[in-house]
């Protein structure tokens, strides 16, 4: 095989790879790390999402909400879920921070069980993390980032 086929299939698969990738969205927040949790946690509830772990000394949130209808899964077999993972880090002499990372599974059962995988996130998902940042943390434009 020519170098010049290779270099476009090893392209194509390492932007599939990408593809699956969460993404993260990071905004500095004035707040204390109790008030930015308690905020977190009262605007993942507000968007639908059934708490999945919670640790309020560790500042971390994660959350899913099922996003496909009884239809897809009876003519697929496939129940989507958007994830939100949220981090509160760093503290007030550095400057702390509210991460929202937005994810996507594809859960898929059959007679012989039930697999998951991971899949790019949806538009609504990165909407969900971004609206969570505009409401605890300072309002600013997140930055994001690949996590």
């Amino acid at each position: 095989m020519s170098l010049r086929r290779v270099i476009p299939l090893l392209t194509t698969l390492a932007c599939l790879g990408c593809a699956t990738a969460p993404m993260s969205f990071t905004s500095p927040t004035p707040r204390l790390a109790e008030d930015a949790y308690s905020c977190s946690l009262r605007k993942v509830n507000e968007l639908g999402y059934t708490l999945t772990n919670t640790s309020k000394e560790a500042g971390f949130i994660t959350a899913t909400k099922q996003t496909s209808g009884m239809g897809t899964k009876l003519l697929t077999g496939s129940e989507y879920h958007d994830q939100l993972t949220i981090s509160i880090f760093g503290d007030s002499a550095s400057g702390r921070k509210i991460r929202a990372t937005a994810g996507r599974t594809d859960r898929k059962s059959n007679l012989f069980g039930t697999s998951s995988q991971a899949m790019k996130p949806s538009e609504a998902g990165k909407a969900d993390a971004n609206a969570l940042l505009q409401s605890c943390a300072d309002g600013s434009m997140p930055t994001q980032g690949l996590n």
